[in-house]
Formats: C-alpha cells, structure tokens, sequence
C-alpha cells in the first residue's frame, strides 16, 4: 500500500508542474491574464504536495511539512478565488468577497486546528477546516463552470472540444471535492485502535489518493490539452472548410458588430465591415479568408485592443453616429461578458 502511496503522490507533483508550466506559456500566448492565476494555483500545489510526509520522501519529515502539506489551502484557495472571479465574473457582480470571507474563516480553524496536533498524530479534528475550506471553493467553482456550458451547450458554433473542456472542468471539480472530504475522514481513522476503522481510514486515503489523481488528469486535459486529444474532441468537426472558418468567425463578427449597432442607428453591415477593415489594416490584407482566419485566433485582449484602436473610432464616426464612444462602450461591455468562452477556446 505504501509504494502505491508513493507512486501516486510521485505523479501528482510532476503533472501539476506540467500543467503550471503550460499555463503561463498558454496565458501569455493567448494573452489571457486570468491564466495566469491558474498558473500559479497549480504551481503552488506542486510546491506543496512536494513536503507530502512519505517515508521516501527527504522534504515529508521537516519540521515546517506538516504546515506546508496541510496549510498551502489558505494561499491556493484565494488564488482559485481570484481566477474564477477573473474568469466568470468580468462585468456580472461577484461573490468573490463572500467566498473570501468563508475561506479566510474555514482556514483559520483548519490551522488552529494544525496547531493543536501531534508530530507524527492523527490531525486535531478542527484541521478539517482546510479540506472544508477546499470543498466549498470546488463547489463554487462546479457550479459557475456548469452555468457557464450550459449557456453554450446548444450553440453550433462553439466547437466540440470547447464544450468537453467545459464537461472536463465540472468533472475535476467534482473530483476535487470528493478528495477534501475523504482526506478530511480518512486521517480520523487511520490512527485509531479499531481494525475495522483502521482499515477504513486507509481505504478513504486511497480514495482519495484516486481522486486527486483524477482531477490532476482531467486538469491536464483540459489545460494542456495535447493536440491529438483536442482532434479526438473535435473528430465530427475535422473537415475544415473555408466555409466552417468563414461561420465561425462571423459568429465572433456578429457579436461584436450587433454590440455596436446598439442604440446608434448603425447597420449591422456596416459595423461588421468597421471590424472587418481594422482587421484587414492590421494584416496589411485584404483577403477576405485571411481576415476571417484572423477573427477567429484572436484573443479577448486583441478584440479589446481592436476597439480601442482610433481607427476604429474615425470609421464608426463617418458611419454618421453620434455617439461613437458610447457605441464602443457598449462593445466593449459585450467582449467583456463573453470573456470566459474566450478562455475556453485558448490553446
């Protein structure tokens, strides 16, 4: 059981620093600073889970490895705070003060807890603050992904392998809830005198050893995602026309160009051909395929940065609107609201 023990903690460490890794590269390249708290979440835990006390392990026996193993919640879970607010709340009102507030709470039990227990002892009962203080995080989070699919679920123009992210992420989540809870069980038992309970105790550890390892697979997958596996998810979509590319970036065109018709007596034509052109003089092109190509790829940040371009201003103005800033404004508000689907289509 031990070397099972072992194997398994062995692996978790090194996925997560995969998955750390390819988060920054991943959030620099498709300029999406909200992975950038993702990044560091999964880095955190990889230094963490290093002090895990296993006889093999020279970082597990250190005075401060216990504090380290258990205590890291307190820092990770407000960093998970930060990206699910950054992510799913961009211009909605968000809980995130309230789920601060319970976390700060659930982890100042969880260490009081840690301060009261034993060197090489069952964990003091109160230290299943921080595995609650998890459980709740990963329930929010369970809950904003699941609205979050279920608002794209029937929309043909959001590829496949975007959605099974989506699908992915409300596993893991689940995943990770299971795995505070039996963590927070086993370690009560796993002591005791009873054989019975002893038994049971090592059984929910390994539980629980299963369920972290589900969710750092499935957090892989659905962060790396390594090109094979996302043709896989999107193996009904493979024939790729210049059709299909010429639909989907309509699909971001039209967004944007309705966003701008709002309220400002523009057509919608017009307002599609406004971002057509920017995106044309940043092309140096005027290919109509390469332009829509070019749509599609872009990243919230590079939308965002489109409609503060002064070019964009000056057409939208000749269009013969008066207000052209207000028109902007409301674009804006639209890419800023759909900022999530835009971290689900990052690669």
């Amino acid at each position: 059981m031990t070397a099972i023990f072992n194997i398994l903690f062995f692996l978790l460490i090194l996925v997560r620093l995969v998955i750390g890794v390819q988060l920054l590269i991943t959030a620099r390249r498709s300029h999406l600073p909200n992975l950038y708290w993702l990044g560091a979440l999964f880095l955190v835990n990889f230094a963490a889970v290093s002090f895990v006390p296993l006889p093999d392990n020279p970082l597990g026996s250190l005075p401060v490895s216990l504090w380290i193993f258990n205590g890291y919640t307190l820092v990770s879970g407000l960093i998970l705070i930060m990206f699910l607010h950054t992510t799913f709340y961009s211009s909605t009102r968000s809980p995130a003060l309230w789920f601060v507030s319970i976390h700060l709470l659930l982890s100042a039990v969880g260490i009081y807890g840690l301060s009261q227990t034993q060197p090489n002892a069952t964990l003091n009962p109160w230290a299943a603050g921080l595995n609650l203080a998890t459980a709740v995080l990963w329930t929010w989070h369970t809950v904003v992904a699941y609205q979050s699919f279920r608002s794209i679920a029937a929309d043909e123009a959001v590829e496949d392998w975007v959605k099974a992210r989506y699908q992915m992420m409300i596993a893991f989540a689940v995943c990770a809830i299971i795995t505070a809870v039996t963590a927070a069980s086993a370690n009560q038992l796993v002591y005791g005198s009873d054989t019975i309970l002893v038994d049971l105790g090592n059984l929910l550890i390994l539980i629980s050893l299963l369920g972290s390892l589900a969710t750092v697979v499935l957090q892989f997958l659905v962060w790396v995602m390594p090109a094979g596996f996302r043709n896989w998810l999107n193996r009904n979509q493979q024939a790729r026309t210049q059709e299909r590319i010429r639909q989907q970036a309509l699909v971001v065109l039209d967004i944007l160009g309705s966003a701008l018709c709002q309220d400002s007596g523009m057509t919608k034509m017009i307002a599609i051909y406004a971002l057509r052109k920017i995106i044309g003089q940043y092309l140096n092109s005027e290919d109509a395929a390469q332009i829509e190509l070019r749509a599609i790829e872009m990243g919230f940040e590079e939308w965002m940065a489109l409609l503060n371009d002064p070019e964009l201003y000056i057409l939208i103005k000749d269009s013969g609107v008066r207000s052209p800033y207000q028109v902007i404004e409301n674009a804006r508000q639209v890419l800023i609201e759909k900022q999530s689907l835009f971290t689900m289509r990052a690669r």
